[in-house]
C-alpha cells in the first residue's frame, strides 16, 4: 500500500478509485470475485457513478467487523491468495491488491471499518474520489446502517451494487444496482473451503487452488 500512496501522492490528477473489499477466504474465480472485478475493470463507466473509474483497489479484510464473520484464516494467507487471484489481471484499468487494512490496524486498535479506510485515503490523496463495489447482501447492510457511520459514508462515496442470487434488494439499494452486472452467488468462498481437487479448481483459479493445497488450508472443511 505504501507504494500505491507514493505513486498517487505526486499525481495531480484527481483519480476515481473503485474499492472492492472481500474476506478472500478464499477469493473465488471467474464465476465469482475474479469475474466481478474483471467485469468492472473492463466496463469502467457506470451510470450509477458520477464519472468513469480510473483504477480498482482490492482490499482483503484484516479483521471482520461483524462477530459472526470474525473466524477468518490468517491475514497473511488471505492477502497472498488475493494477490495470486487478481495480481496478473489484464484489463482496461489497473487492478491492485492492497494490504491497507493491516497497515491501518497497526496504527490503532479494533476492527477497521470502511469509513476508516475512506478517511485514510482522503487524507493521503487530496481530491481523490472513492466508490464502493458491493454485493447486494453487503449493500443491504450498509443501507440499513449496520455499518459504522453508514450515513456519513454514503454521503462521501459512490456505491455500485451488483445483484446476488437469492438476496432481495433492500430499501435504497435498487437505484444503485448495475443492471448488466454478473450476479454473485453462483459460487462462494464457503463452498470453496469445503472443496478439494477438481471441485476446488472449479471454484477458484488454479493458482489459488495450488496455494490452498500447498499450505494445507481448510483441512477440517475438506474432510
Amino acid at each position: 500500500m505504501r507504494e500505491l500512496c507514493l505513486r498517487l501522492s505526486n499525481d495531480v490528477t484527481k483519480e476515481h478509485v473503485l474499492l472492492f473489499g472481500l474476506s478472500a477466504d478464499p477469493p473465488t474465480g471467474e464465476r465469482g470475485h475474479l469475474g466481478l472485478v474483471r467485469w468492472a475493470a473492463e466496463r469502467v463507466q457506470f451510470p450509477e457513478l458520477s464519472r468513469p473509474v480510473d483504477r480498482i483497489w482490492v482490499l482483503p479484510v484484516h479483521r471482520h467487523a461483524f462477530t459472526a464473520k470474525s473466524s477468518l484464516s490468517p491475514f497473511v494467507h488471505r492477502l497472498a491468495m488475493a494477490r495470486t487471484c487478481f495480481g496478473d489481471l489484464q484489463s482496461r484499468i489497473p487492478v491492485e491488491v492492497s494490504d491497507m487494512e493491516r497497515e491501518l490496524a497497526q496504527r490503532g486498535d479494533g476492527p477497521i471499518g470502511t469509513i476508516d479506510l475512506v478517511e485514510y485515503l482522503e487524507a493521503q490523496h487530496v481530491g481523490i474520489q472513492l466508490s464502493l463495489l458491493l454485493g447486494a447482501d453487503t449493500a443491504n447492510d450498509l443501507f440499513t446502517h449496520r455499518w459504522r457511520r453508514a450515513e456519513e459514508l454514503l454521503q462521501r462515496v459512490g456505491v455500485l451494487v451488483v445483484p446476488r442470487v437469492g438476496v432481495p434488494l433492500g430499501e435504497g439499494v435498487h437505484n444503485r444496482v448495475c443492471k448488466d452486472a454478473p450476479a454473485l452467488g453462483a459460487v462462494s468462498s464457503t463452498e470453496a473451503r469445503m472443496a478439494s481437487g477438481h471441485a476446488l479448481r472449479a471454484l477458484v483459479t488454479p493458482a489459488v487452488a495450488t496455494y490452498i493445497e500447498r499450505h494445507e488450508l481448510y483441512p477440517k472443511e475438506a474432510m
